[in-house]
């Protein structure tokens, strides 16, 4: 990944996840209420070695499905 961080523009990142007792998910606001699909979205998320600032990435199509988008944003 070829991404600068937002908070200092480094470079130096190293992924991991978020933990706590369960899963964390985003969960969209406005969630369709029948849909196949489960409502939580995963996250991947990175650190920058030189700030500490987290980033958190999701699957913006699997939002665009749950919200009744027609295309992710």
């Amino acid at each position: 990944m070829d991404h600068k961080c937002l908070r200092c523009g480094g470079s130096n990142f190293q992924p991991g996840a978020i933990q706590s007792t369960g899963s964390i998910f985003f969960v969209p606001d406005n969630t369709r209420f029948l849909s196949s699909l489960s409502s939580d979205v995963s996250l991947k998320t990175r650190i920058c070695m030189d700030c500490g600032t987290l980033d958190f990435t999701g699957d913006t199509k699997k939002v665009a499905a749950l919200v009744g988008a027609d295309k992710a944003a």
